[in-house]
């Protein structure tokens, strides 16, 4: 997992078999600088489950579009999309937009 860090947030590329669930935990709490048990559950602010069956397996991007998930989680915004880039942004800079995710070719 590689981080990539920047003034309006930080933005890794989740890569292996883990759920992405764990990459967006890991990420929030690096961020935080604390333990994933630290962190708020995640199912009070998304469906973990359905979080990671919308990306499971989406190593590419997929034929029928992008997706994208946007939720607000341990006061940051947490965005999702294909190929499993996983997006934070502080909630008190939310007014600013993501970038739209580039795909390798």
């Amino acid at each position: 997992m590689e981080n990539t860090t920047t003034p309006e947030g930080v933005s890794t590329r989740h890569e292996g078999s883990e759920p992405i669930t764990e990459t967006v935990l890991r990420t929030v709490a690096e961020r935080q600088g604390c333990s994933q048990l630290e962190l708020p559950l995640l199912y009070e602010s998304i469906d973990p489950d359905a979080l990671n069956a919308l990306f499971a397996g989406s190593e590419a991007p997929s034929a029928a579009g992008s997706v994208v998930v946007e939720f607000e989680y341990a006061d940051y915004v947490v965005r999702v999309a294909e190929p499993g880039i996983v997006e934070l942004r502080p909630v008190c800079s939310s007014s600013q937009p993501f970038a739209e995710p580039t795909h390798a070719d």
